[in-house]
C-alpha cells in the first residue's frame, strides 16, 4: 500500500530524518539526532485537488523550537512569506509576522512576550472580495501602531479607520490609558466629492489615569443624524423614503472626571461662545444648580432660545425652577420633587401678573386657572380629580361679570393629560365642536353670585337637568326647588332661605321671553292665580290657576 512514514533508528533512537505521509504526500518532515529534534522541520498542506498550498518551516535545537520560522504560502510555483516568528530555545524571540483572517500583524516579541513596535494592517480588498491576504506592507492599510512592553500596551499608539484616517491618539502605561488622549472625526467628503469642514478634525481630548477617564475634557463639536425625506433632494423619489444626513455643531464643553465618573463643574457652549447648559455633576449626577437652554421654531420657523434654572439633586430636579428668554424676564416658574412637576407652576405674561396657574401632585396635573390678558381676574379654573387609567373628572369653574359657575365633567383618557394643551384639549372634548363622546357634562352644577351665595344648584348628564334643582331669590327671601328628568321638570317647591314652607306671592320674571309672572304660593305650593304681564306693553297676556301646585 501507500508508504506511512520513513525514518533511521539508531541503537533504539531516531537519527537523521523522519518523514510522514499522507495519502501519498509529505505530510512533515523532522530532524533527529539521539531521538531529540534537532535541526530542520517542515509541515506541507494540500488543496482539495492534492496540490501543495502551504508548508511551515523551521529548526529545533534539543526539542526547542529556535532561530526563524515560517509560513509560506505557494502560488504559481512562488513563494510568499505569509507569517514568521522567531524562538530561542522554544521561547518567542525577535521580530515577528502574523496574519489574522483580513489583518496583518508585525511586532517584537522578548521572552515570550510582546514588546517594542507593534503595527496591525488591514488587507481592505481581502475583506470586500475575498481571497488570501496580502503580505505587501503597501498594499495595506494601517489601523493600530504604537509598543509594547511585557506584553501589555506602552508607550504612545496611534489608532486609524479603513481609510487610513486617524481617529484616536494617546498613551499607554501597564495596558492602560494614560495621559491626554485626542479623538478626529472620521475623512468625509461632500455629495459633489467636496471636503466637508469637519472632517478629520480634532472633537474631543480627554485626560486618563490607568485607563479611566480622570480630570479635564473637552469637546469641541458634535454631528447630529437627521433623517428627512428624501424628495428634498430629489424629486424623483417618494415623500415617504426617508434619508438622512449629518449635521455638524461646533461648540465648547468642558466636563472633569474621576474614575470614570462626572465630578466637578460641567459647560456648554455653542459656536456664538453662548451657554448652552451650565452646573456641577457628582458621580456621574447631575448636582446643585444648573442653567439648561433648550430651542424651539416660532410660526416663521425661526430658532429661539428658552432658558431654565434651578436644583437638581441625585439627576432629578428639585425645589423651585425658572424659565425666561431673558434673565430679566421670567416666564414661569414651578417647582419639583425627586425630577416630577409638584406644586404651584405659574406662567407670566408680559406685565409679570400671571397667564395660568397650575397646581401638580407628583407629576400629574390637579388644577388649573387661566386669567384675563392682564393677569389680574381668573377666567376659568379646572380642577381634575378620580383619575383613572381611561378617564377622569374635572370640575370647571367659569368666572362671571357678577359671580361664578361650577360644573362637573366626565373625559375620556386616551394619553397621558398634557398640561400644556389642557385647556384646548378640553374645549375640544366638551365644547360646540365635540360628538358628546370625548367630555360631556356629568354631576354638580353650581351658579354663585358676587358674594359667593348659591344662585342655582343642580346636576346634569350630557345636556340634561337631572335630580333635584334649586333656584335662590334672595330679594324675595325664597328659593324654589325642583325635580328634573331628562331635562323636564316633574314638580315645584317654594322655601323660605331657612327651608320653611313660602307662602305669599312670589315674582318670577322671563327675560329671554319678556315676560314677569306673579304666582300665588301656599305652603310651599302654587295656589291661586299665576299672572303673566308683557314686561314692555305693562298689560297681562295670560291668567293660570293652581291648586296645590298642580294647573287646574
Amino acid at each position: 500500500g501507500n508508504k506511512d512514514a520513513e525514518y533511521v533508528m539508531s541503537k533504539g533512537n531516531k537519527n537523521g530524518v523522519l518523514k510522514f505521509y499522507e495519502n501519498g504526500h509529505i505530510s512533515y518532515s523532522t530532524t533527529y539526532f539521539n531521538d531529540l529534534k534537532n535541526g530542520q522541520h517542515s509541515s506541507f498542506f494540500y488543496d482539495d485537488s492534492n496540490t501543495l498550498f502551504l508548508k511551515v518551516s523551521g529548526d529545533y535545537l534539543n526539542n526547542e523550537k529556535n532561530g526563524s520560522w515560517n509560513t509560506i504560502y505557494l502560488e504559481e510555483g512562488k513563494e510568499r512569506v505569509l507569517s514568521f516568528e522567531n524562538y530561542t530555545d522554544g521561547i518567542k524571540n525577535g521580530a515577528f509576522q502574523q496574519t489574522q483572517g483580513d489583518s496583518l500583524i508585525v511586532g517584537n516579541y522578548l521572552n515570550d512576550e510582546l514588546s517594542g513596535d507593534y503595527k496591525l494592517y488591514v488587507d481592505f480588498s481581502s475583506m470586500l472580495l475575498g481571497g488570501l491576504l496580502r503580505t505587501n506592507i503597501s498594499d495595506l492599510t494601517l489601523i493600530a501602531e504604537g509598543g509594547y512592553y511585557k506584553g501589555v500596551e506602552n508607550g504612545y499608539w496611534k489608532f486609524y479607520d479603513l481609510t487610513g484616517t486617524l481617529r484616536r491618539e494617546g498613551r499607554y502605561s501597564n495596558g492602560l490609558e494614560i495621559g491626554e488622549w485626542k479623538y478626529y472625526y472620521a475623512k468625509r467628503s461632500g455629495e459633489k466629492g467636496d471636503s466637508i469642514p469637519y472632517s478629520n478634525s480634532l472633537f474631543l481630548i480627554e485626560n486618563y489615569n490607568n485607563g479611566q477617564r480622570n480630570g479635564k475634557s473637552i469637546r469641541y463639536s458634535y454631528i447630529e443624524e437627521e433623517k428627512f425625506p428624501c424628495s428634498e433632494i430629489d424629486v424623483t423619489k417618494s415623500t415617504i423614503d426617508t434619508c438622512k444626513r449629518f449635521i455638524y455643531h461646533k461648540v465648547l464643553e468642558t466636563t472633569f472626571y474621576k474614575d470614570n465618573k462626572l465630578n466637578g463643574s460641567f459647560e456648554l457652549r455653542d459656536s456664538t461662545n453662548s451657554v448652552v447648559a451650565k452646573g456641577n455633576y457628582k458621580n456621574d449626577l447631575k448636582d446643585g444648580e444648573w442653567l439648561e437652554r433648550f430651542s424651539d421654531k416660532d410660526i416663521n420657523n425661526k430658532t429661539y432660545f428658552i432658558y431654565e434654572k434651578g436644583n437638581y439633586i441625585n439627576d432629578n430636579r428639585e425645589g423651585r425652577w425658572i424659565q425666561y428668554f431673558q434673565e430679566d424676564k421670567i416666564t414661569k416658574t414651578f417647582n419639583y420633587k425627586n425630577g416630577e412637576l409638584n406644586g404651584e407652576y405659574i406662567d407670566w405674561n408680559n406685565l409679570s401678573n400671571p397667564q395660568e396657574k397650575k397646581q401638580f401632585d407628583n407629576g400629574k396635573l390637579k388644577e388649573l386657572i387661566t386669567y384675563d390678558s392682564l393677569g389680574l381676574n381668573p377666567k376659568n379654573k379646572y380642577e381634575i380629580y378620580d383619575e383613572k387609567y381611561d378617564s377622569y373628572k374635572c370640575r370647571k369653574t367659569e368666572y362671571l361679570d357678577g359671580g361664578y359657575a361650577v360644573q362637573e365633567y366626565y373625559l375620556k383618557k386616551e394619553n397621558e393629560i398634557n398640561h400644556n394643551w389642557f385647556v384646548f384639549t378640553f374645549a375640544l372634548s366638551t365644547g360646540k365642536l365635540s360628538d358628546g363622546t370625548q367630555g360631556y357634562k356629568d354631576g354638580e352644577f353650581k351658579l354663585y353670585n358676587s358674594d359667593n351665595k348659591p344662585l342655582v344648584s343642580g346636576a346634569y348628564y350630557k345636556q340634561d337637568r337631572i335630580g333635584l334643582w334649586t333656584f335662590y331669590y334672595y330679594d324675595q327671601l325664597v328659593k324654589i326647588q325642583s325635580n328634573f328628568a331628562n331635562d323636564i321638570q316633574t314638580d315645584e317647591k317654594y322655601l323660605k332661605l331657612n327651608g320653611d314652607l313660602f307662602s305669599g306671592e312670589f315674582t318670577y320674571i322671563n327675560e329671554n321671553e319678556g315676560i314677569q309672572q306673579i304666582r300665588s304660593v301656599k305652603d310651599g305650593l302654587r295656589n291661586g292665580k299665576t299672572v303673566y304681564i308683557d314686561l314692555k306693553t305693562k298689560k297681562v297676556v295670560k291668567k293660570e290657576s293652581y291648586k296645590n301646585g298642580e294647573l287646574k
